[in-house]
């Protein structure tokens, strides 16, 4: 992700905020713990992030849970950035 900063909490819980520039795409094959679970909070700008073959299109405000087993696609289709927060606990 093009800026990206965080802050670690007691209890396996990350807060991270990231952005990604329009017309990016990040994959990720696999997640490095199996069933982490992630909160992502879209900030602003429009996000397709796609999780378990399944694609959700972000918008500011949207919120998206989930347990991360497989694949998962970033892709900010413009034309500003995708701007949002995700909290990643330990399962």
């Amino acid at each position: 992700m093009d800026a990206e900063r965080g802050a670690r909490f007691h209890g396996g819980c990350e807060l991270i905020e990231g952005r990604l520039p329009a017309g990016a795409v990040i994959d990720y094959p696999q997640p490095p713990v199996r069933g982490m679970e992630q909160h992502m909070w879209m900030l602003s700008g429009v996000l397709d992030f796609t999780v378990d073959g399944v694609e959700h299109r972000l918008h500011k405000g949207d919120m998206l849970r989930f347990h991360l087993y497989g694949a998962t696609r970033f892709s900010c289709p413009g034309p500003h950035a995708a701007h949002y927060l995700i909290a990643i606990c330990e399962p």
